[in-house]
């Protein structure tokens, strides 16, 4: 097809925080290079007080052909008394762009789709209201969404106490420790990247566990001689080095899952074709 062809164009809302822009990106680098000639990406940049990290981040990456970014005018932030945790008001600042959101989207001729993070849903209604298909763009591992998944079907008011040694998770193999679930479904502080780490090490043993100082009970601190061990048993490839073997082997399957007839190259190109289908 002709470079000059009339591209669709697909939107991107992405939660504003690296960890969350910059996955969206990638996804929408593989988009366009699924179709080179057919899809073009809009990313809605929502600003964010005191993270000037992702407009650096932005500007390191406007030149990426096909790829534009739509800084949304800013809003006033949610008032303290609104919230209670950093998730709550970053929930309500993005909430609070969805008339700029919907004006942005309105300007956009040719969009055939729209994708959102889990953060942004409250765009599943902008995007309602002007007709546009809308999707989930879900970065985080499978497993972790069978456990947000399996989280609607537990009662709203219940929560897993710290004291609960085992939990049972269905998109996982193993009893998942209550002390590494994410913070929102238990009675103590966790960070959700616990979680992400249990299933490394525990479910497809590509990571050293590392212990934190048992000399202090509610210390997040690893000792450097901890560090020092789980960093030379890396180096070394594990237990008869079981541990390289996994990490090169699932490298490998990666890589093929992304090369033409991969996995997840045909699974894309479904995608794409479907967005197409309604041209």
């Amino acid at each position: 097809m002709p470079e000059n062809m009339k591209r669709e164009e697909i939107a991107i809302i992405s939660t504003p925080a690296i960890g969350n822009l910059v996955p969206a990106v990638e996804f929408a680098t593989h988009l366009i290079n699924h179709h080179h000639h057919r899809i073009s990406v809009a990313i809605l940049v929502i600003s964010m007080p005191q993270r000037p990290l992702i407009d650096d981040y932005v500007i390191s990456r406007a030149s990426t052909p096909h790829i534009r970014f739509i800084q949304i005018p800013p809003v006033d932030p949610p008032p303290p008394h609104q919230y209670n945790s950093t998730i709550e008001f970053i929930s309500l600042h993005i909430q609070n762009h969805k008339p700029k959101i919907k004006q942005t989207l309105k300007n956009l001729t040719t969009l055939v789709g729209i994708f959102i993070d889990m953060f942004c849903t409250p765009m599943i209604d902008v995007a309602n209201d002007l007709g546009i298909p809308c999707y989930l763009f879900f970065a985080s591992p499978a497993a972790y969404l069978g456990f947000v998944l399996h989280l609607t079907n537990l009662p709203a008011t219940e929560s897993v106490s710290q004291t609960t040694e085992l939990t049972t998770v269905p998109s996982y193999a193993n009893s998942v420790p209550s002390n590494v679930l994410p913070s929102f479904c238990i009675k103590k502080n966790e960070s959700e990247q616990q979680l992400n780490a249990f299933e490394m090490v525990k479910e497809v043993g590509l990571s050293v566990e590392l212990r934190l100082d048992s000399r202090d009970k509610g210390s997040d601190l690893v000792l450097a001689e901890e560090v020092e061990r789980g960093v030379r048993e890396l180096m070394d490839g594990g237990d008869d080095g079981e541990l390289r073997k996994k990490v090169k082997d699932m490298s490998e399957k990666s890589r093929k899952a992304l090369m033409e007839n991969g996995s997840s190259f045909g699974s894309l190109g479904d995608l794409i074709n479907m967005l197409l289908s309604n041209v």
